[in-house]
Formats: C-alpha cells, sequence, structure tokens
C-alpha cells in the first residue's frame, strides 16, 4: 500500500480556519467598540455632579444662575469659573463638548431628548480645545433642577 505523505493543511482547512476567524470578529468587534464608547462616556458623570453642584450653590447663594453660558465657545470660562469648576471644553483629549441650555432656550444643537435646564455633553468629534465639533446625534444631558440624566440611543 501506498501512504501519502500530509505536510501541511489543505486548501479546505486554511479556508473554514479563516472564516471561523472571520465569524468570531464579526462578532467580538462591535461588542469591544460599544464597551469602548460606554467607558468613555464615564468621563460626562463626575463634571455633570461638580456642575450641578455648583449651579445649585450658586442659585442659592445669588440670584438664579443663567445656564445658556456654559457653552463650548472660548468666552465661556467666566460662567465656569462662577460655579468653580474648570472649562472641562478646555480640554482638548476630552470626549465630548459641553452646553448649558436653559428651560425656554431651544435652539441650536439642542437635543430634542434634553428638556428643562439643561448641561449637554456631545460627542466630540474634533480635538482642538475650543472650537470643537460636537456630534449632537450622540449626546448625554443632565437636567439640572431633577438631576435626571438622558441618553440618546448611541448611549
Amino acid at each position: 500500500m501506498l501512504r501519502k505523505n500530509h505536510d501541511g493543511m489543505s486548501l479546505i482547512e486554511i479556508v473554514v480556519v479563516v472564516t471561523v476567524i472571520g465569524i468570531l470578529a464579526s462578532l467580538g468587534i462591535p461588542s469591544y467598540m460599544n464597551s469602548v464608547e460606554k467607558s468613555r462616556s464615564a468621563e460626562v458623570y463626575p463634571i455633570f455632579a461638580q456642575a450641578r453642584k455648583g449651579i445649585r450653590i450658586k442659585t442659592v447663594n445669588d440670584e438664579v444662575f443663567n445656564i445658556d453660558l456654559l457653552n463650548k465657545g472660548s468666552a465661556s470660562n467666566y460662567a465656569w469659573d462662577l460655579i468653580d469648576m474648570e472649562n472641562p471644553n478646555a480640554n482638548p483629549n476630552g470626549a465630548f463638548c459641553y452646553d448649558g441650555w436653559s428651560a425656554g432656550y431651544n435652539s441650536g444643537n439642542r437635543p430634542a431628548g434634553c428638556t428643562g435646564n439643561v448641561i449637554v455633553a456631545a460627542k466630540r468629534i474634533d480635538k482642538t480645545a475650543y472650537e470643537a465639533h460636537c456630534d449632537y446625534t450622540k449626546w448625554l444631558c443632565i437636567n439640572v433642577d431633577t438631576g435626571d440624566i438622558s441618553k440618546s440611543s448611541h448611549y
């Protein structure tokens, strides 16, 4: 009897292995990317808590704080200073842009799901310090009066 010597893998075996690896990768990569996005959103919660506390203290001690002043523009340092915070928009490595909207102000990029006096954290696209471009389809917001946090379907 003649015996064939098999020193390697056949083409079919290689195709099967590559296919299995591709299927596993297609299942794992989206889940991994979703986890990365959620971990980046963890930046938002301490900033929301500190801003809400500062706004409530300012409102009790003085007059009603104008939340509209908290915007991503370079002139907003003054407003953040009023509530004893560093402007989080000045951090070029931050994952979000922060804007404030009062209850009666609904123009601009205000997300439809954020109502009342809110601070919105929108996904930062451009990493420049102040003139950040933000994706207002990916956002989290806190209602300063109630503490309720809303988020877009992306988070």
